[in-house]
């Protein structure tokens, strides 16, 4: 029993790709959502060049979401968080009773400052890092988180 031979199909195939990417899936799942090898993947993305082109714009837009992400929880960041309390009223209905609004700070947070300097000057801060004690990567790291938090309070303290 063989299985089903699939051919490309450059009006669906492009976009389904580009979708799959923008959501997150790997390569092998892109494959897998077409029904087709990982191989056979990578022979039609060097053959088509729209495919190619939608899986590496969705990449593109997956992995800026992760970037910014993981910039926020290297810098820290601020959330507001609304509570809402009901109350059935003497009609029946349910009526606000109570909201309460509370702002919070989520601080940096280390690893993923270390994760974020060793993408973004590997030179510096990778582990390889050429004359860079660990001693010296620790304080930078030190001097880099202490300056955000600084930033940090001092952008909540303006706002309350």
């Amino acid at each position: 029993m063989g299985r089903t031979k699939i051919s490309y199909n450059p009006a669906t195939m492009p976009k389904l790709a580009y979708e799959l990417a923008r959501d997150g899936a790997s390569i092998q799942g892109i494959a897998r959502a077409l029904g087709i090898h990982r191989a056979t993947l990578s022979r039609w993305r060097n053959l088509y060049a729209e495919l190619d082109d939608a899986i590496n714009r969705g990449r593109m837009i997956s992995d800026g979401k992760v970037e910014s992400s993981l910039f926020l929880r290297a810098v820290g960041f601020e959330i507001t968080e609304t509570e809402t309390w009901f109350k059935v009223g003497k009609d029946g209905k349910l009526q606000k009773h109570r909201v309460k609004v509370t702002k919070k700070v989520i601080p940096p947070d280390t690893m993923a400052c270390i994760t974020w300097l060793k993408c973004r000057q590997p030179e510096r801060w990778g582990d390889r890092a050429i004359g860079t004690s660990d001693e010296e990567k620790l304080m930078r790291l030190i001097e880099s988180m202490e300056a955000a938090a600084r930033a940090c309070l001092c952008s909540y303290g303006n706002q309350a």
